[in-house]
Formats: C-alpha cells, structure tokens, sequence
C-alpha cells in the first residue's frame, strides 16, 4: 500500500467529549461498557471484563471517580459493530476502506457515513455501526458487508 495519503478523504468532523461523556453515551445507547487499564485494552486489576461491566452511566462515573487515568472497553453485542481503520506495521486501513467505498458509490466517507467514528492513538478509525440484524460473531458483519 502506498504511503501517499493525498487519496483519502478529509478528516470527518469530530466533536471531543471526554473519556467519561463519552463512555457514558455508549451505556445510554444500551452497549456494555467496562473500565479497561491505562494506555492498555486490559480489564482494569486482570479481571475479566464480565465481571465488571455496565449500561449504567452513572456507574461509569463512578469507576471515573475512583480511576482517573484508566479507560474504557466496549461490549458492542448484537446489534452494533465496530469496523477498525488500523494504520502502521505496513497496513493502512483508511486506504483500503476508502477503496472500498469508493468501489461502492461513496466517495467521501468520512462525510458521507452518518455514523459515529473515533480516531485511534494508531491515527486510525473506529467506525460504529448499528446492524439491523443480530451479528453476535466479530467476523459475521465484514463477510456479509463485502459480499
């Protein structure tokens, strides 16, 4: 893949919440919500995220509270699923989805989607999706979406 990033569309308007709106916005849209390590995607302590996760935005606050420096994981279930833009190790995740969208009639993404997305620390892309059909399998959603 070509490093020349003059193909891509331009960044998508982004609003900044912070960790804890943020986090608290999932739980109000019903996705499990769990407090993960710091600069990590581990369960806060080691423990497994079942045991401690949550739609309760007020329980978000109060992990928030008691964990300043720690983050947030997502549960997304069957209803919503995430496409992940990862950038670095030779990928560039941003270049094949906008090929793809470009393949399909859509030519500028980022403004086109009316979808949440999020950038990752990589300079990539979290792109939420609610799915009108349960998708409990993380690889159910990109075979019947590229199909």
């Amino acid at each position: 893949m070509s490093d020349n990033n003059s193909n891509l569309p331009p960044n998508p308007p982004i609003v900044k919440p912070n960790r804890l709106e943020t986090a608290q916005w999932f739980c109000r849209k019903g996705i499990t919500t769990f407090i993960v390590e710091a600069n990590s995607k581990r369960p806060l302590g080691g423990r497994s995220w079942y045991s401690r996760q949550t739609t309760d935005p007020q329980q978000i606050a109060d992990w928030f509270g008691e964990y300043k420096n720690e983050n947030y994981g997502l549960h997304l279930g069957e209803k919503y699923v995430a496409i992940d833009l990862d950038i670095g190790s030779g990928k560039n995740g941003i270049e094949v989805f906008n090929k793809i969208c470009c393949e399909n009639g859509i030519e500028d993404w980022a403004n086109d989607l009316n979808t949440l997305m999020s950038r990752t620390p990589s300079g990539g892309y979290h792109i939420f999706f609610r799915v009108p059909f349960p998708c409990a399998n993380k690889n159910a959603f990109p075979r019947a979406f590229c199909n």
